[in-house]
């Protein structure tokens, strides 16, 4: 606990004085505060009534005498070192009310440095809880939505986002609890599933204190199901093609990033050169084969174009289309950016996206549909005719007019014309 609110005194957290002088925005560099015996948050239930209370205990945070500092490292001695446990993030979820921490938002609207990182600490925290994020709903879409606006709500009353939180920032703030909570329901199965015992038996043993138990029994018997089986061996046989890897450890793409940006005094890398950086160790050996192959091709795409990854200012944009990692490994698919990170999406661009692939679809049928008429015009009129009709459709704006020049060069007004006929 005490690393836990080391850490914290390095983050940018906005502290409320006091109630009668509001809000004060500060640079977190002062003593933090004091959150002993503070509830907030964690002795709260969820907002569908799910049954029992959790009550962590909290560490008193005072600053040690030196007599306490000598007797803790003479126990440091001859205690074995002890494995890391589970992050639960007390700092976060005992702060004192008011308080926010203030974490910077990229052109994306992706959380970056260190404020970035615990925001997606404590994501994971609050997908662990079952109070907020429940283990017996099967999927992310089936969860009620009281749930997941629930946890948005908890979340901003802890963190404050510059630029502003919008709905975009939020959608991306519901993708990253969804992945931490199938994340957590995989460490469950990875603890406690077990293919010879029984249903009953797995059960029977919850794994984590954090976990319900009636909650437990539902995700139990999923994993026991036969549709759960189906999805656990197709999930197996996708992961076990898998082989694009990284070896940035738990550092985000966004903060990496941000971080090369910072170095190269405000130019975004190319995808090359973040490519390359994310694949490469610190002894300077490749992730593995696949990725070894890809450097070395970008690395001699790069040679024959005579020049180097071109950079953008981050004020600009990047042009993902032109860039020799799209000559190497050709264009995205689905809306991704391949060495970018996850670029969040609104459900408005969603939309567009699909009004745009039903106006490609309409756009070729009629293409097909004015091949065909070209077809008959050709096979009923002569070679002149025929100019003279794409002549008239070039120069006539509307459907109506185009119809009435098409009647004017038709055989049988030119017979009634000669005729002598109106």
């Amino acid at each position: 606990m005490k690393e836990a609110m080391a850490r914290r005194r390095k983050l940018n957290i906005r502290h409320r004085a006091s109630d009668n002088e509001g809000i004060q925005s500060t640079s977190n560099n002062t003593n933090s505060t004091n959150v002993e015996g503070s509830n907030v948050a964690e002795t709260r239930s969820s907002p569908c009534h799910a049954e029992g209370v959790i009550r962590e205990s909290v560490e008193s945070h005072s600053i040690p005498s030196d007599i306490e500092v000598e007797e803790e490292q003479i126990e440091k001695e001859v205690e074995p070192k002890r494995a890391r446990g589970p992050t639960k993030m007390l700092d976060v979820w005992e702060m004192e009310h008011g308080d926010l921490i203030i974490v910077n938002l990229d052109k994306y609207g992706r959380p970056i440095g260190e404020e970035g990182t615990t925001l997606t600490r404590f994501i994971g925290s609050v997908a662990r809880r079952y109070q907020y994020a429940p283990i017996n709903y099967k999927s992310w879409k089936v969860m009620p939505n009281d749930y997941k606006e629930e946890m948005l709500k908890l979340i901003e009353s802890k963190f404050e986002f510059v630029p502003p939180i919008n709905d975009l920032t939020r959608e991306m703030l519901k993708s990253e609890l969804n992945e931490k909570w199938r994340q957590w329901k995989g460490d469950l199965k990875s603890m406690a599933y077990d293919p010879t015992k029984t249903e009953e038996e797995v059960a029977s043993l919850v794994p984590d204190d954090r976990v319900d138990p009636n909650q437990y029994r539902g995700l139990v018997h999923h994993w026991f199901s036969d549709e759960g089986q189906k999805i656990s061996k197709i999930n197996r046989q996708n992961r076990a093609k898998f082989e694009d890897v990284h070896c940035m450890g738990s550092k985000s793409l966004p903060k990496f990033i941000d971080e090369k940006i910072k170095k190269g005094k405000g130019v975004l890398p190319g995808r090359k050169e973040i490519y390359i950086d994310t694949r490469t160790r610190k002894d300077g050996t490749i992730v593995n084969e696949k990725a070894a192959k890809l450097i070395e091709e970008l690395k001699k795409h790069n040679n024959e174009a005579g020049t180097s990854q071109s950079t953008q200012d981050t004020q600009g944009s990047m042009s993902w289309k032109d860039d020799i990692f799209y000559q190497v490994q050709g264009p995205d698919k689905n809306g991704r950016v391949r060495c970018m990170g996850k670029i969040p999406h609104s459900k408005k661009s969603k939309v567009c996206a699909s009004e745009n692939e039903e106006l490609r679809e309409r756009v070729k049928n009629m293409e097909n549909l004015l091949a065909n008429v070209m077809t008959l015009i050709q096979n009923r009129f002569s070679g002149a005719d025929v100019n003279d009709i794409i002549q008239a459709a070039r120069q006539v704006p509307d459907a109506t007019s185009a119809q009435n020049h098409l009647n004017s060069l038709s055989p049988n007004n030119n017979e009634n014309n000669e005729n002598g006929e109106d």
